[in-house]
């Protein structure tokens, strides 16, 4: 996610950067999962719903951070279809 949105900027993200990135979410990732288990465990009727929307909004977040970091690297500058 963060090599295309870099691209979208004219950044060529490195694959280092985006390692570095990939574990920092994986360990936030793994830290939500395991929240979400624990909570699946009170209310197990609606439990993979719970999942779904934790994982989404999880995703929804990175994304959101990922841009944010871009508009403030690159203010003013905006997606142009080519």
């Amino acid at each position: 996610m963060m090599s295309m949105v870099g691209e979208i900027y004219g950044e060529s993200v490195g694959s280092v950067v985006t390692t570095a990135a990939g574990g920092s979410f994986a360990i936030l990732g793994q830290g939500l999962k395991f929240l979400a288990t624990r909570a699946v465990g009170f209310v197990p009727v609606i439990g993979p719903a719970i999942k779904m929307t934790i994982a989404g909004l999880t995703i929804e977040a990175i994304g959101h951070g990922i841009v944010g970091h871009f508009e403030r690297k690159y203010p003013g500058k905006t997606f142009q279809k080519a």
